[in-house]
């Protein structure tokens, strides 16, 4: 980067004294905001919903420094999350646009529906356990129960005592 664009992002207040800094409140103000762009790249992550994964690589390309009041000012407004996910298509037209080919892409689609396949089989599973360990606590009760009504069964009743 060059040094030109380095430069400190907090802005130092006249106030700074030791009366300033040993108050009870500190505050904090920011001069300038840092963006960095990224290439984005073929990812692996199988949560997602339709076609191959898009992720941003770890080295930022760019570097752009901001002041913090112009950012602000210019900033888009937040969006709805629904409004922030890639359709299928932009992401497949990006991937290609940054050199992946047709086979990478569907190479990488088939190893993300096979986790998304093992996940649901897993998910299935963990059900199935879950009916089996209801049905032998239920199936230890019922035999506990018919341990119990046999002896139950033999005992002569206070009604059937010719002496009482």
């Amino acid at each position: 980067m060059p040094e030109s664009l380095v430069k400190p992002i907090l802005k130092k207040d006249a106030t700074d004294s030791a009366e300033f800094s040993s108050s009870r409140y500190k505050k904090v103000w920011f001069d300038s905001v840092a963006i960095n762009y990224h290439k984005m790249i073929l990812g692996d992550n199988p949560a997602v919903s339709d076609g191959a994964p898009v992720t941003i690589g770890w080295d930022a390309h760019e570097v752009e420094v901001v002041d913090v009041d112009c950012f602000e000012a210019t900033r888009p407004k937040a969006k709805k999350l629904s409004s922030l996910k890639l359709a299928v298509e932009d992401r497949a037209a990006i991937l290609l646009q940054n050199g992946y080919t047709i086979k990478q892409l569907a190479k990488t689609l088939q190893q993300v529906e096979e986790i998304q396949r093992q996940r649901a089989q897993s998910c299935e599973m963990s059900k199935w356990d879950r009916l089996n360990e209801f049905a032998e606590s239920s199936g230890k009760i019922f035999r506990k129960m018919a341990k119990l009504t046999p002896a139950v069964a033999s005992r002569p009743s206070k009604k059937t005592n010719p002496a009482a």
